[in-house]
């Protein structure tokens, strides 16, 4: 369990933040003043400080110069958290190892927990990766922040630590910008765009019991794009039914008054952030494709377990709308957040962790907000806020949506492993949990993963209207191509069928490949160390089924420093990752273990 020390003199707020920490499944201690948090940490080992500055006695910069005189406290973990906001204060904070902070005077409990959340998603879960190095993998000796990026990426180096590396090169990373400034920018966002007069109209038209299909469908005829997109839309596989409808009047119809509402908010928005500023750094195509996936897959898990049609539609808005915040901020702050997207991909971290780092906020955050300027309803909100937690924290943040938390978190996640689209966060990470939560049966995922595809493909053509079929990129072939050698792997988890890190191999798996072609590679994802001898059964079984032995093999653990039984790795040549993990890792470690690449050092896997 991660434990947190607060030092605050002011006991009003020193103790609900102690409160909340604890709710959240945290250890929280508490000091009133840097004296007293030295001699706290001398009976007791901390994960991170939330640190205020005017005290008395000692200080909180007083507390930061003698906490990093010790080098065992070097690069622990400071959030200020103060009402003092006088630049040299933030100036002496940072040049003390703080590179995070906030005011109490628009403090809210929901943004401290994100901020923790970041500096802990990257970091063993049972583990402080500052005073507790493991021995048997210490930590790589990097002098600058490429250096660091670089032993994320490879990840090859036997005596690297592969976590400690990505928690490094998280911490490495610094602030391009001032919160006044980012809250500025954030205020502007509120005056963004009108959506078109059509989509004003409607939300009140159907907002009244008296509202009719003729009244809805001369409304939508007044905005020609959004028109056309409807009928295309009526007639996709989302809504298909019998003979093709050619009038909006129809299509109304057979979409139904009570969904056309979100039906013509998802096409405004999509036109609104599908400009060619935005798309200077992200690629508009795929990031709809992803949401489209992410939706398409989200109204799938809600009929799968009963949802009538309204819930439906709302999945289908839910997944949509998850990451348009990645596209506000693409298109405001343009040049910034490039500089976010490349650092995400250079050091292969969660882009939503960058962002936090760099612009000190994330896409999610700022979607609440939006959403709520939106007037979006309530039930839809929690869900896009919240869809890049875990599970656990899902529960502990929003109880009451957590059937929708997990359900739009499932959804980005196999869209992530499907490769259907790019958000511009090219991770994979585990589903189980999710799929635990939603009680989904493994026959039900096998059936979304594979009708989605098409289903996906049908649509994005018709809500994205000007696109260019043949101009669409394949990220799946584009992917496949970078391992440069057929892949045809066995996959082995203790649950395999919900596992998306199987789906993912899956899709990278050679499509030419025989039944008589034997496999070349095995990946294993390791959950927990109590799945060991499970996983090293099944594999060892899998091989004997195949006729080969001591196939190369990919491990992925949460710390990826799990092993298969000793036995089983004797003369079997192995990468390991964490979990999650980028794609581009997961390439690269594949690519070594097909004998395409050389690992670090240039010796052969």
């Amino acid at each position: 369990m991660r434990t947190i020390l607060v030092v605050d003199d002011m006991a009003v707020f020193r103790e609900p933040i102690a409160a909340s920490l604890v709710h959240q499944g945290y250890q929280a201690v508490c000091a009133a003043n840097g004296r007293e948090a030295l001699d706290m940490m001398k009976k007791k080992s901390v994960d991170l400080i939330l640190l205020d500055v005017a005290m008395p006695i000692m200080n909180g910069l007083d507390f930061l110069r003698a906490l990093r005189h010790e080098a065992k406290y070097k690069d622990l973990p400071v959030i200020l958290l103060t009402a003092v906001s006088e630049r040299d204060y933030i100036v002496q904070a940072g040049r003390l190892g703080v590179r995070d902070y906030l005011l109490k005077s628009r403090f809210s409990l929901k943004e401290l927990s994100a901020r923790i959340e970041s500096y802990f998603q990257a970091a063993p879960a049972d583990e402080d990766a500052q005073t507790k190095p493991d021995a048997a993998a210490p930590a790589a000796q990097t002098s600058n922040d490429d250096e660091v990026g670089e032993a994320t990426i490879v990840m090859t180096d036997p005596g690297v630590n592969p976590n400690a590396t990505a928690l490094e090169a998280l911490r490495s990373i610094k602030p391009i910008t001032t919160r006044s400034a980012i809250n500025e920018h954030i205020e502007s966002f509120d005056e963004l765009k009108a959506l078109s007069p059509c989509v004003g109209q409607l939300m009140k038209q159907t907002a009244s019991s008296t509202c009719s299909i003729e009244q809805v469908a001369r409304t939508i005829k007044q905005d020609q794009a959004i028109a056309l997109k409807v009928l295309k839309l009526a007639n996709s596989v989302v809504y298909s039914r019998g003979e093709p409808v050619e009038s909006v009047h129809n299509a109304v119809m057979r979409i139904g008054l009570s969904q056309i509402r979100n039906v013509v908010m998802n096409i405004a928005v999509m036109d609104q952030f599908s400009n060619d500023t935005t798309a200077a750094h992200i690629d508009v195509r795929l990031f709809w494709e992803h949401a489209i996936a992410t939706g398409m897959i989200a109204s799938q898990l809600t009929r799968v377990r009963g949802g009538n049609e309204n819930e439906v539609e709302a999945a289908f808005t839910m997944g949509l709308l998850h990451d348009v915040g990645r596209m506000v901020l693409a298109d405001h702050l343009q040049e910034l957040y490039a500089q976010v997207l490349e650092t995400a991909e250079k050091l292969q971290l969660p882009l939503e962790q960058v962002e936090s780092r760099m612009i000190l906020v994330n896409h999610a955050d700022l979607m609440d907000k939006l959403l709520h300027a939106w007037k979006f309803p309530k039930n839809l909100i929690n869900p896009i806020a919240f869809h890049h937690l875990s599970m656990a924290n899902a529960r502990k943040l929003a109880p009451r949506s957590i059937t929708e938390c997990a359900t739009l978190g499932l959804a980005n996640r196999l869209a992530h492993a499907l490769l259907l689209g790019s958000s511009g966060n090219e991770s994979i990470y585990p589903t189980e949990d999710f799929a635990h939560a939603l009680k989904l049966k493994p026959e039900q995922l096998d059936d979304i993963v594979e009708t989605i595809p098409d289903q996906t493909h049908d649509v994005k053509f018709a809500m994205l209207s000007s696109t260019n079929q043949q101009e669409w990129p394949d990220i799946r072939v584009n992917t496949r191509k970078q391992l440069e050698a057929p892949l045809r792997p066995i996959f082995i988890s203790a649950q395999s069928h919900l596992d998306a890190f199987g789906i993912f191999t899956k899709v990278l798996a050679d499509p030419l490949a025989s039944p008589e072609d034997p496999p070349n590679i095995a990946v294993a994802h390791i959950s927990n160390v109590n799945e060991r001898v499970q996983v090293t059964t099944l594999l060892r079984k899998a091989e004997s089924e195949a006729g080969v032995e001591n196939l190369p093999t990919l491990l992925i653990s949460p710390k990826a420093n799990i092993l298969l039984e000793d036995s089983a790795m004797a003369n079997r040549s192995h990468q390991l990752l964490p979990s999650p993990t980028s794609i581009s890792r997961m390439i690269r470690a594949l690519r070594v273990l097909l004998g395409v690449e050389q690992q670090a050092g240039g010796a052969a896997a």
